[in-house]
């Protein structure tokens, strides 16, 4: 189902992996950023939206049904760390979230699940040593209040 959002699937996301203690607010162990983040340091996360996924409407109602898209990008300097981070959040997005609750300031989303597109791939920041994975998913999401 699609409906109105007042923040984005991908702070929302971020509200729940905060939660689950797989990344920090801005200033702390792996900080995770919205749709970009900054050159230092090394250990980020930065979540994105991207394409949703239209899956129909409803002949009644006319609800457009759809999946959010979301990347994933973990940064790290030393590959296996990032690796290792990379794999903890595809974990979480299969098995950790699910019909959960996140609010951002008073505004309330229900997570009923997200879905990765595959496994983590893996590249290297252009113009650094820096190694970069990136997870691809959609999430279905409403907001409630």
């Amino acid at each position: 189902m699609s409906g109105s959002l007042t923040h984005s699937p991908a702070k929302a996301l971020k509200a729940r992996l905060v939660e689950l203690g797989l990344g920090a607010e801005v200033g702390g162990t792996w900080p995770i950023y919205v749709n970009g983040g900054p050159d230092t340091p090394d250990a980020i996360i930065v979540l994105q939206d991207r394409e949703a996924q239209k899956d129909g409407r409803d002949m009644n109602s006319g609800q457009v049904m759809e999946h959010f898209g979301v990347q994933v990008l973990v940064r790290h300097g030393r590959f296996e760390t990032g690796f290792t981070k990379a794999r903890a959040i595809a974990v979480a997005l299969d098995e950790s979230i699910r019909n959960d609750t996140v609010t951002i300031g008073s505004t309330k989303y229900h997570i009923y699940a997200v879905s990765r597109k595959g496994s983590p791939i893996s590249t290297t920041e252009p113009g650094t040593k820096r190694s970069v994975f990136s997870i691809n998913a959609v999430i279905d999401l409403r907001q409630t209040v």
